[in-house]
């Protein structure tokens, strides 16, 4: 391809009409994803309005979600709380798994000491308080 076949307007009405998909984009003007990737990296003005595309395609799935909120939705509002809330304590945990881990390890959870990102547990054997950290 010779450099600047296509006007950056070309580009950034084809991002527009595919509403930031690269692949249906490059249908548009009849060339391949690659050469979009490459405009895309090439111009500052197709990289900014490629990233104001997508703001506003996430900004429309944001507002339909939170309808479905809205709207008492139950799967929106758990998956709502598990991606922006997970300060607050809404986290997938897999408790089962620990548990068999420590198995493995010889190691019982009856003494858990609450420090963030770690897992203090006593040994079970371990009659002195020595403590194993996980």
């Amino acid at each position: 391809m010779a450099r600047g076949k296509f006007k950056t307007s070309d580009i950034i009405e084809a991002f527009q009409k595919a509403k930031g998909f690269k692949s249906k984009a490059a249908e548009y003007p009849g060339c391949s994803r690659t050469t979009i990737e490459n405009y895309l990296h090439r111009y500052p003005t197709i990289e900014k309005a490629y990233q104001d595309i997508i703001e506003a395609r996430h900004d429309f799935v944001e507002s339909a979600l939170m309808t479905q909120i809205k709207e008492g939705n139950i799967a929106a509002i758990i998956f709502c709380a598990k991606c922006q809330m997970k300060s607050h304590g809404y986290i997938e945990r897999q408790p089962v798994e620990w548990q068999t881990l420590f198995n493995k390890m010889g190691l019982s959870t009856e003494t858990v000491i609450s420090e963030p990102a770690d897992v203090i547990v006593s040994h079970k054997n371990a009659g002195n308080g020595n403590a194993v950290r996980v």
